[in-house]
């Protein structure tokens, strides 16, 4: 189950958490094979459904987001799809559960200890070929940090 503090979070940013009881586990392929998508994991991607956007932008019907402090990121889309390429990641299995108008993907690594608030990495579409993979936020801040963009 995804924590008390994500589940707030989603709640704030008007998304709707509507729990699908006794899904099946759900596989995903990744660079590093078909994986198992833990369960608080699936619940973020496929049971929580966000607002439409109040316009078109992009062509997306789904709202996007701002950071509420920084200039970056802004429209961001929790538009989700499964990582074949390695973007210079180590050889672990990610998922992508967002992108942004500028090109930065949201990473969650999938063999993560902390499923129920697993870390989200910010890669560019171009990778971290030349730079350390970073660590990620937790799920929770990165939510935190977003706000609706209209």
């Amino acid at each position: 189950m995804l924590s008390a503090e994500v589940l707030h979070e989603i709640e704030r940013l008007g998304g709707r958490f509507d729990l699908k009881p006794n899904a099946s586990v759900k596989m995903v392929d990744t660079f590093v094979g078909q994986v198992a998508m833990p369960e608080a994991i699936r619940q973020f991607v496929w049971d929580v459904k966000w607002p439409k956007a109040n316009g078109e932008g992009f062509g997306w019907p789904i709202r996007r987001y701002r950071s509420q402090y920084d200039d970056y990121p802004y429209g961001v889309l929790f538009a989700h799809s499964e990582i074949v390429e390695r973007y210079g990641l180590d050889e672990r299995p990610y998922f992508c559960i967002a992108h942004d108008a500028t090109h930065w993907m949201y990473f969650i690594p999938l063999d993560t200890d902390t499923p129920a608030d697993p870390p989200v990495l910010r890669i560019d579409h171009t990778g971290v070929w030349d730079e350390p993979i970073p660590e990620g936020i937790p799920l929770s801040k990165f939510l935190a940090d977003l706000e609706p963009e209209e």
